[in-house]
């Protein structure tokens, strides 16, 4: 079955190499499982998916979208994911095939703010990208395992991956995926990743595409309500990813999302700057660092400078009250207000395997005791922080010094 000749028209040569790819991969007595993240990217190609689909018609195909909420993105994003998919979905469905919608977040222990305040966590680096396994890796192949040793059909994972996102997943991709003698994309293999989750195959169609050939295709498809991508989009630089993320020199999605949210930009400042202070760090005897867990005065800052930017824009943040803990509480409710006996026996029933070391009490998380600590590491934040070039960003787009008003609100 052919698709309308609109289509047919607005099809480049990138959609047709896409659209080849999937039909050389893709056979009957399939499960399709496609990586949906929510931004640009994962929507490009579930809507080419989709289209594919409805030209192909594939016999016994079974389809799973599987988004990875690591309780850490703006919300907005949130929202828009779980429309999207409810509505590709719904078209699929009408086709006649059978789809899934798997929704994985981390457990409550490995949640960003529980390893942070609980565990003392510092920023992630290079060097301890803590973060990358423990929200995203972890819970997504775990459910990956299981559709995989569920499932009666061959698996094929399908990603937005694109090698010019970044020059860092440029080299990832080629020493994932390989490179291709005759040129990006002329070969099947160069869409392959050899890295095989429980041997399911996994597959990168969009690696060629550059930027602009995202947008042409979404700014002319016509299968889908899409305007609210584009309003997540309003910054040229957005990329979406946990607000938190301090690998990356500015977190462009927080521009993208109004001023208000440039408090959280600054508050992301401030954890990188506080992890890099050996004031801030407890001394540990092992590995390629000996500062170890953020000290109880530092985790009392970020939990109070957490609260102020919060109070201060408006904005509550996506993950502290979605995550049910025994009792029904939320995690907001374990930092902020519970009895501190009540909440250090539900972190000791909930986190078993943590070190009690690395364990602070509740009330002195929200007191700390050591007052003149707290006031160096203060000024020491402002200090080590003012060259920082997303402090300079902040300044320049709003005129006001948002790290600054964040710490001045601390006293």
């Amino acid at each position: 079955m052919l698709l309308h000749s609109s289509r047919l028209t607005q099809r480049t040569e990138k959609v047709n190499q896409v659209f080849t790819v999937l039909s050389r991969t893709i056979k009957p007595n399939s499960h399709i499982v496609v990586a949906y993240s929510g931004g640009k990217d994962s929507t490009a190609l579930s809507i080419l998916f989709y289209q594919w689909l409805l030209e192909r018609r594939i016999e016994n195909l079974e389809i799973t979208f599987i988004h990875n909420d690591t309780c850490s993105e703006v919300l907005d994003l949130e929202y828009w994911v779980k429309e999207f998919l409810n509505k590709i979905s719904n078209q699929i469905r009408k086709e006649g095939y059978k789809v899934n919608i798997q929704l994985v977040k981390p457990p409550i222990n490995d949640n960003f703010y529980w390893r942070l305040f609980i565990r003392g966590y510092p920023a992630p680096s290079y060097c301890f990208r803590w973060c990358v396994n423990l929200l995203k890796v972890k819970p997504t192949r775990k459910v990956l395992h299981h559709i995989q040793e569920t499932s009666k059909k061959r698996v094929l994972l399908l990603t937005g991956l694109r090698e010019s996102e970044s020059s860092f997943r440029t080299r990832s991709l080629k020493n994932r995926y390989g490179a291709c003698s005759l040129s990006g994309g002329r070969c099947l293999a160069y869409f392959f990743s050899r890295e095989k989750i429980d041997n399911m195959i996994k597959l990168a169609p969009l690696r060629d595409w550059k930027d602009n050939d995202v947008w042409n295709f979404l700014l002319i498809e016509d299968d889908f309500q899409i305007d609210k991508l584009f309003d997540l989009y309003k910054c040229q630089n957005t990329r979406f990813g946990c607000w938190h993320c301090t690998l990356v020199k500015h977190q462009w999605c927080l521009y993208s999302m109004g001023s208000g949210y440039l408090y959280f930009e600054a508050l992301r400042i401030l954890y990188r700057t506080l992890s890099d202070l050996g004031l801030a760090r407890k001394r540990k005897k092992w590995g390629y660092s000996k500062l170890g867990a953020l000290n109880l005065t530092a985790r009392a800052i970020m939990l109070r400078l957490l609260k102020v930017a919060e109070d201060i824009s408006g904005i509550k943040l996506y993950g502290l009250d979605e995550n049910g803990i025994k009792g029904g509480y939320s995690l907001r409710e374990l930092l902020y207000n519970l009895e501190g006996e009540e909440v250090m026996k539900l972190i000791h029933q909930i986190d078993q395997s943590v070190d009690p070391k690395r364990v602070v009490p509740i009330n002195q998380l929200r007191d700390p005791p050591d007052k003149e600590l707290l006031k160096r590491l203060i000024n020491k934040l402002d200090e080590k922080s003012i060259s920082n070039s997303a402090r300079a960003l902040i300044i320049e787009q709003t005129g006001l010094d948002l790290v600054k008003e964040l710490l001045d609100n601390l006293e």
